[in-house]
């Protein structure tokens, strides 16, 4: 090798270990030495911030969320032959599921939750979920697929 790299290489090392010594004893070295009249030097401090502040909800009292369908999702794949609808509705309201093969009603209790199960055929299922509340129908239609292959 060339004698040139070679010095050069040992002292980029020898270089690098005193920064390196530096860095982690520096400070301590200064903590020791004596106190100079009118001269004073310390390390700047740094501080990150700890994110944002965590905020618990507040649960609502005697507030309905509206009609509002949890499980399952759309597009989901069942393998089942029926399937398990449940949400939250207005209290009072009476709410019906319809899908290939049947329909489930019911009418949802001061807690506002709900659950209604529809059979399901193979393949594609278009569930139609409808609220009647107040003289007001709204309607959601959620897909589910039914699988009868085992993954």
């Amino acid at each position: 090798m060339n004698r040139d790299i070679l010095l050069a290489t040992a002292i980029g090392f020898i270089i690098g270990l005193i920064l390196t010594g530096v860095i982690l004893l520096g400070p301590k070295a200064l903590a020791s030495l004596p106190k100079l009249k009118g001269i004073s030097f310390s390390f700047p401090s740094f501080s990150f911030p700890k994110g944002p502040e965590k905020l618990s909800p507040t649960p609502a009292q005697n507030q309905n969320p509206g009609f509002v369908i949890q499980a399952p999702l759309s597009e989901a794949i069942e393998s089942g032959e029926s399937v398990l609808i449940s949400g939250t509705a207005h209290a009072g309201a009476t709410v019906s599921a319809s899908g290939q093969l049947d329909e489930d009603i019911v009418v949802v209790k001061e807690d506002g939750k709900l659950a209604l199960k529809v059979g399901l055929v193979e393949g594609k299922n278009e569930i139609s979920v409808s609220e009647f509340f107040e003289n007001k129908q709204i309607t959601q239609t959620i897909v589910v697929y039914r699988s009868i292959d085992s993954f």
